[in-house]
């Protein structure tokens, strides 16, 4: 445990308790996450936990008795006040949260940028004696420079916490501030690191907030977000002018004159559409234990040949001669532990491309997680595919030969799924999930319309073809990420270039030109495949010393567990081979002759 508590709480400030109380609680988190188990807790963990629970019951007494003989001062105010003055303070005085800091101006309004001042301690401190810090350690104190009227803009500090002064009382966070002044907050937020050794852990990083420097400009020198190309360009022209005294120092006479507007928005149409669908359980502790239930074979033990033991057929003769009866031992199943996968998504972004092009940032950040819910998706279906059984038609007629979308594809899910019913010896209206590539729809509208004497009128719309399968018993998933450019492997073997939807790149070579020539889809009962998910999914922005640096934030951090479970014995994976040709079975001729009675 590397926070200690000090045995003097008195030194402290009480900005420097809330301090110790954040850093407390902290590190009473992070130790308690690293408990997996509460069972399994070691003396040592629960030690640990109780002493830091402990501090930060000592330190929030501190703070609410302070508070109370503040409330008990503030009450004699008014009998120590001037007749007629105003009261300063009450016990109903509301106290912010001195972690709170000062809400900045957004950029372009009057109010300008704001930098913002702070202490950062990132190594043990050794315990040395205590001295007041002064502004000199700061920064040198000189006076402000004169402004001449009309000046552009004017600097202004203000206080990003509350704290109390011994000159001059207290400060307010938000309150206008001297260099004096913020050389004293700078004290009483160091008094907290300066005698406590080990608040922050070696190579660890704790920011404080002293103080927001704000540059104020006047209207005219500010370029708001209601300008357009030509408004920026004119308030420009006027302020380089006054600058030069009015000379023509900005000039634009060639061509349109006016430069182009720009357009800040981005085309992003990527979406969520095609995810995997499944049950969903959640698994706090990492993962799940469980068996994978029964199929009918396993009753007979795979032997579906008399004498099968335990299960007894006799004859007559068999039954008058005493004939002695078998009994089966109901078996202990096995057990699998599935543990879940991390998926995590980490943006890094700058901190000034935050502030001049925040609609690009937003749609660059929802694309992104996006894009991850897709791969996600596809590692979903590439571990369902290798827990199913692999079932190849394309070596066997009619199958081989048929040489058309519909008819394959409906009759090989059919095939999948009466075979599944009688695998488990379900109910004969049982009914079966199966989940194809979402491209399929096409090559099967284009069988369709391929065919001899086709009608407008009979078109292959969606719900038709839902209800085909619909008919057969079948609950149809049309997925994304599942036998693409983005998933070539998923099917028999990677899917040849040529064929594989989504290509990138700008030759024209890198377009499919015809449809895949096969096509691989999953057969399963529903609730074979359940998708364990963990608890919590964690959504962070991120500041680190060495990023700031460079104006660099960790701009999003997701992570998320999850793990597709096979709870049912069966699962199938079938391909068949598909062309869009819209041949039909072979005609048979009719001959009709005239028969004379």
């Amino acid at each position: 445990m590397s926070f200690s508590l000090p045995e003097n709480l008195d030194r402290f400030s009480r900005e420097g308790l809330a301090d110790l109380e954040r850093i407390a609680l902290d590190e009473l988190k992070t130790l308690k996450a690293s408990i997996s188990d509460p069972e399994t807790a070691t003396d040592e963990q629960v030690t640990e936990v109780e002493a830091l629970a402990a501090a930060i019951t000592t330190i929030q007494t501190e703070k609410q008795s302070r508070e109370d003989r503040l409330a008990r001062l503030a009450a004699t105010d008014s009998l120590t006040a001037e007749p007629g003055a105003p009261v300063v303070a009450s016990a109903e005085t509301p106290v912010k949260d001195v972690a709170e800091t000062a809400t900045a101006p957004e950029v372009g309004n009057a109010a300008g940028t704001i930098v913002a001042a702070t202490v950062t301690h990132s190594t043990e401190t050794e315990k040395a004696p205590l001295r007041s810090v002064q502004p000199g350690d700061i920064a040198p104190l000189t006076d402000a420079p004169e402004l001449p009227d009309g000046a552009a803009s004017q600097w202004v500090i203000r206080a990003s916490v509350d704290s109390n002064h011994k000159r001059g009382g207290e400060v307010r966070m938000g309150q206008e501030v001297t260099m004096e002044q913020v050389g004293e907050i700078f004290a009483n937020r160091a008094i907290g690191l300066s005698s406590n050794k080990g608040l922050v852990a070696a190579g660890g990083t704790m920011q404080l907030p002293i103080a927001q420097i704000e540059r104020q400009y006047k209207p005219e020198y500010v370029l708001d977000g209601g300008l357009d190309d030509l408004g920026a360009y004119k308030k420009l022209e006027k302020v380089s002018q006054a600058f030069n005294s009015g000379a023509d120092s900005v000039t634009a006479g060639i061509a349109w004159c006016a430069p182009s507007p720009v357009d800040y928005s981005t085309c992003n149409p990527i979406a969520v559409d095609g995810l995997f669908q499944a049950p969903e359980v959640l698994a706090p502790r990492g993962g799940l234990r469980h068996n994978q239930g029964l199929a009918f074979s396993d009753f007979f033990g795979g032997d579906f040949v008399l004498p099968i033991t335990g299960y007894n057929i006799l004859t007559e003769a068999q039954v008058i001669a005493d004939t002695a009866k078998t009994c089966f031992t109901i078996p202990c199943p096995p057990f699998v532990d599935d543990r879940l996968n991390v998926a995590a998504l980490c943006l890094t972004g700058n901190i000034l491309q935050n502030r001049a092009y925040p609609e690009f940032v937003a749609e660059f950040t929802r694309g992104a997680t996006a894009a991850m819910a897709h791969l996600v998706n596809r590692e979903i279906l590439a571990e369902i595919v290798t827990g199913s059984t692999a079932v190849n038609l394309s070596t066997v007629d009619p199958w081989l030969t048929d040489g058309t979308v519909v008819s394959q594809v409906l009759s090989a899910a059919e095939l999948a799924a009466m075979d599944i019913r009688y695998f488990y010896r379900s109910r004969l209206d049982q009914r079966v999930t199966v989940v194809l590539p979402a491209w399929l729809k096409a090559p099967m509208r284009a069988d369709w319309i391929r065919r001899n004497a086709f009608q407008n009128s009979d078109d292959l719309a969606d719900a038709a073809i839902n209800a085909m399968f619909s008919l057969r018993g079948i609950d149809v998933q049309w997925v994304m990420d599942f036998q693409d450019a983005f998933a070539p492997t998923n099917g028999a073997g990677a899917i040849i270039a040529g064929e594989q939807l989504g290509t990138t790149g700008v030759a024209v070579t890198n377009r499919p030109f015809t449809f895949p020539t096969s096509v691989s889809f999953l057969a399963y009962l529903p609730g074979t495949w359940v998708i364990a998910r963990n608890s919590v999914i964690r959504l962070d922005m991120v500041y680190d010393s060495t990023k700031l640096a460079t104006n660099q934030v960790t701009q999003l951090f997701v992570e998320d567990g999850y793990k597709p479970m096979r709870m049912c014995t069966e699962s199938r994976y079938y391909t068949v081979p598909i062309c869009a040709s819209g041949s039909t079975g072979a005609q048979r001729a009719v001959a009709c002759t005239d028969v004379t009675p």
